[in-house]
């Protein structure tokens, strides 16, 4: 047994672990940030230069929550003048005819009215929501891409460090193994 100021090397086998798991850490993280951060980009794309539509309210509905409260939220649609394509909130994963949120007094009117205003990109219409929201727009995204950069950041230095650390150990191996 070694003794307890020598600590031993770790086995391949957990070596390869921590590689696969470090690896996977730098994939999600690298995923959360990358999707995080091209939500936060297209809501500041529709900030400095959108267009605005009615759109047809397709359905609706209130979600009660514990901790977040109540959420009332609507789906809609809306093609373009010389356009047969129907557009609809859609996210950046490429989910379409997602739910979006609004403020209560908005949604009843939207619920009673059938429509709601919604701003897009005259560029991209797949990149919209509606004019007034329910929750802060750049919350989530944010969120997610800190939460991804929070998780691969620290991932990648640990793997960083440990491939720089397999380099040297083979280089010594080399050297020691070179007759002289």
């Amino acid at each position: 047994m070694a003794p307890p100021d020598i600590i031993e090397a770790p086995t391949p086998g957990k070596q390869l672990m921590a590689f696969i798991g470090l690896g996977v850490g730098v994939v999600l993280g690298g995923a959360l940030f990358a999707l995080g951060g091209l939500e936060v980009t297209n809501e500041v794309r529709l900030r400095m230069g959108s267009s605005t539509v009615l759109a047809q309210v397709t359905d609706t509905r209130v979600m009660e929550g514990g901790r977040s409260g109540t959420s009332y939220q609507v789906r809609y649609r809306f093609t373009l003048k010389g356009s047969d394509t129907p557009y609809t909130r859609r996210d950046e994963t490429g989910r379409a005819n997602l739910w979006a949120s609004l403020p209560e007094e908005l949604w009843s009117e939207a619920r009673a009215s059938r429509k709601v205003r919604v701003v897009f990109l005259p560029e991209d219409p797949w990149v919209n929501r509606p004019t007034e929201f329910g929750a802060m727009p750049l919350g989530d995204p944010l969120a997610g891409a800190c939460l991804g950069l929070s998780i691969g950041a620290p991932c990648l230095l640990i793997l960083l460090g440990m491939i720089r650390g397999a380099v040297r150990s083979l280089r010594r191996r080399n050297e020691d193994a070179e007759p002289s």
